[in-house]
């Protein structure tokens, strides 16, 4: 089957102050769940520490400098996966072979950075 015909899981969104702006949540499920609300409110705290992780450990993609690599990042959303696992996506982005790519991370549910990558 064609991946461009496959059924989408429903995706709930808010937006919510942050820092100096507003960061988007959003959930794979029509509305909140139980689980996600538990998690919003492990992961609201969480967040500024996070993002200063994830810049630490940012690598540059294949074919940039370190130097390339942005001073700070802004978070602009939070998701939380129907797997039980965060992701949480970062500006600015970076042009690779024509595409915007940006810095995203994977957490845990219980809050502990589990990976770092460049995502379009």
């Amino acid at each position: 089957m064609n991946s461009e015909h496959l059924p989408t899981a429903p995706m709930w969104r808010h937006r919510l102050p942050f820092g100096a702006g507003e960061v988007q949540i959003c959930g794979r499920s029509e509305r909140p769940t139980e689980e996600q609300q538990r998690l919003l409110a492990l992961f609201l705290p969480l967040l500024p520490a996070l993002t200063k992780e994830v810049l630490q450990r940012l690598e540059p993609p294949e074919g940039f400098c370190k130097s390339d690599l942005p001073e700070e990042l802004e978070l602009y959303e939070v998701r939380f996966e129907s797997s039980g696992d965060v992701e949480l996506f970062f500006e600015p982005s970076l042009e690779i072979e024509g595409y915007d790519a940006c810095p995203m991370a994977t957490c845990s549910a219980a809050g502990h950075l589990l990976s770092v990558c460049w995502t379009v």
